[in-house]
């Protein structure tokens, strides 16, 4: 689960932006991986992610004011 932490696409809540893995079979949080400021700041927007075939690497895009894709290994 992809939270962008910006309701509304409004500003982004301080520490809010996060990846956050879900066990399917148990519902329950089992990582959560917090995007610091200068990973996601104010006027960005996370929202899309996709994962490489090898799921090592993840690829975020930033459609906020600045645009950008992050890449989380």
């Amino acid at each position: 689960v992809l939270d962008p932490a910006a309701p509304a696409q409004d500003k982004v809540v301080t520490g809010g932006p996060k990846l956050v893995r879900v066990d399917l079979a148990t519902n329950r949080v089992t990582r959560t991986i917090l995007f610091p400021e200068d990973v996601a700041p104010q006027g960005s927007y996370l929202n899309d992610v996709r994962f490489s075939p090898d799921g090592r690497h993840a690829y975020i895009t930033d459609s906020g004011a600045r645009g950008a894709i992050v890449v989380l290994d």
